[in-house]
């Protein structure tokens, strides 16, 4: 994909005196991160389209799901019913963790505006019909400069990060020791949860069962399944386990659901918007539980490596998942049957074993082999990516221990 290298600037906003500031000091080549204010970076020629990025205070906290913030399931085995906690959640075990250094977080996920601005007018409709085959069609849901950009695999969103970094670098404009990267999932919680220990930045969400979706609190905050029809505009999808079986056999009363514009419900404390569904977002990390215990892990990362058996972490939900999948705390690696569009186009299997189907009568793409884990390859109609401005990692290093 060709890129086009404008003018990069970084603009800083310091309007925010509670927050210490950045200091560019007129005899050094790169800004010296002293303490962080908001940030603002300029991604087109004209400076109409810009990156926001919210400052993040070194800290402790503790990541993780506590036991007793949603039920455990009944299942049965030989004939014998027993309670049992999902898998996601006891590899969410109670962690202590130190942020030893601020960063930067994006305010939104980034946005199809934000997308075509850097790489030169590419739209979401030519992005996502650029990795099909055959000329098939797939779904691509909203467009506009204000709504997410989906579709995006890991590896997308690493190749954006990078290309932030270069052009930081060519102007002398990234602050020694940073660089733009996906934020790691320790950095995420600690930036989702913003002071908070509750299942929402909003605070606490009882949940009745998994596909419990009277969660009023969530609705202030978040986009899911529970109201994502709600005052939905544009190309979308039939999310079928929402209605009746005698809706679903009509299938002409079924509103769609998608992703919806940025910004549009009530950010967390620190100024983040849609940490909580809307699209689910992509991490550094590969998925690998947590060890919990008194040990404090400082600044943790075990990054993902492309091409091996390791999955990516995801993290906050979609608009397409139960409340229950976008708490602060839950991380999530698998999605079977997930929107690439496995299986009949009107009925897709979802992980948790309901139906959602597709708002169109074309062929839907099967753009990778089918398997149960989400790779660093896939593109999902559900995924998107924030952008953190954070300490270089030392992926080699971190990868060995």
């Amino acid at each position: 994909m060709k890129t086009r290298h404008t003018d990069y600037r970084l603009l800083l906003t310091l309007s925010v005196v509670c927050w210490p500031v950045v200091v560019f000091a007129a005899e050094t080549k790169s800004p010296t991160v002293v303490h962080v204010a908001p940030m603002s970076v300029q991604l087109d020629e004209k400076g109409k389209v810009m990156l926001d990025l919210v400052p993040i205070p070194a800290g402790n906290f503790t990541m993780g799901i506590p036991p007793g913030e949603s039920p455990a399931e009944k299942i049965v085995v030989n004939g014998v019913e027993r309670i049992e906690r999902r898998p996601e959640e006891t590899d969410a075990i109670l962690t202590k963790v130190r942020i030893t250094r601020p960063f930067w977080l994006g305010r939104t996920v980034i946005t199809q505006g934000q997308w075509k601005a850097l790489y030169s007018g590419g739209t979401l409709r030519n992005f996502a019909q650029g990795f099909v085959r055959n000329n098939q069609v797939i779904p691509v849901g909203p467009e506009g400069d204000d709504y997410p950009m989906i579709y995006v695999s890991w590896e997308d969103a690493e190749k954006f990060c990078q290309e932030l970094t270069s052009r930081a670098e060519t102007t002398n404009m990234l602050p020694s020791g940073y660089e733009y990267r996906l934020p790691t999932e320790a950095e995420w919680e600690y930036a989702c949860r913003a002071g908070t220990t509750t299942a929402t930045y909003a605070g606490p969400m009882p949940i009745k069962f998994l596909g419990d979706r009277d969660t009023p609190i969530f609705n202030t905050i978040a986009w899911s399944v529970a109201n994502s029809s709600e005052a939905y505009a544009g190309d979308g999808w039939k999310v079928l386990f929402n209605f009746s079986k005698e809706q679903q056999a009509s299938r002409r009363i079924v509103p769609l659901s998608g992703p919806h514009k940025v910004a549009m419900k009530r950010p967390n404390a620190w100024g983040l918007y849609d940490m909580l569904g809307n699209v689910t977002q992509w991490c550094e990390d590969a998925y690998v539980p947590l060890p919990g215990g008194r040990v404090i892990l400082v600044d943790p990362i075990r990054p993902y490596r492309p091409g091996t058996d390791a999955v990516p972490v995801r993290r906050g939900g979609s608009w397409l998942s139960f409340p229950y999948y976008c708490r602060a705390g839950m991380r999530t690696q698998l999605e079977v049957g997930n929107l690439r569009g496995l299986g009949d186009p009107d009925e897709i299997a979802m992980s948790d074993g309901t139906k959602a189907g597709w708002a169109t009568d074309k062929p839907v793409v099967l753009t990778q082999p089918r398997r149960d884990k989400i790779t660093g390859e896939d593109r999902i109609a559900t995924m998107g990516f924030r952008v953190a401005l954070a300490p270089i990692l030392n992926k080699k290093a971190a990868a060995a221990n």
